[in-house]
This record gives C-alpha cells, sequence and structure tokens, in this order.
C-alpha cells in the first residue's frame, strides 16, 4: 500500500485510473439515498453559511478536478515517510 500510496503523490493516477475514478463518482451522484439526504439536511441545517444548492453541482466538480490536483492532494495527505504501521498478531 505504501508504494501505491508514493506512486500517486510522485505520479498522479494513470489517465486510466483517473477516468474510472471519475466515471464511478458520477455514477454514485447520479443516485440519492434516503442516508445521505438526511446527512445533506443535517448538514445544511448545522451550516446555514453554506449554499444549499451546492448538492446540484457535484457532478460538476467531479468533473473539474485534474491528475495534477489529485496527485497534489496524496502528496499532502499521504506523506510515506510519516505513518503508523499496525500488526495483527494471532491470539494463541
Amino acid at each position: 500500500m505504501l508504494s501505491e500510496l508514493s506512486d500517486l503523490a510522485r505520479n498522479g493516477p494513470t489517465s486510466s485510473e483517473f477516468s474510472i475514478a471519475q466515471e464511478q463518482l458520477r455514477r454514485e451522484y447520479e443516485l440519492f439515498s434516503n442516508q445521505y439526504l438526511r446527512d445533506v439536511f443535517l448538514f445544511y441545517a448545522t451550516h446555514p453559511e453554506e449554499p444549499a444548492s451546492d448538492i446540484l453541482y457535484r457532478t460538476d466538480l467531479v468533473a473539474s478536478v485534474t491528475p495534477e490536483q489529485l496527485r497534489a492532494l496524496f502528496s499532502d495527505v499521504a506523506p510515506t515517510d510519516r505513518f503508523i504501521e499496525v500488526q495483527l498478531i494471532p491470539a494463541q
């Protein structure tokens, strides 16, 4: 996993990975589950300064993201020189 994160931080996603991810998000964003709508209503009820109409433009937001922006994001939020390694050791 560290090598994948490192590769994303250095090179960003490939064009194939990027287009697949964008398509998956676009499809997900076309659907509105009851749980999602509940979470949206709660968010906007507690953040009245945020425009509730943003929900209508989420597919546009996904389309506006570039592979370079994702590379920069991975570089910032997933530095491979700072992590915690967790091991699961079976009980005997």
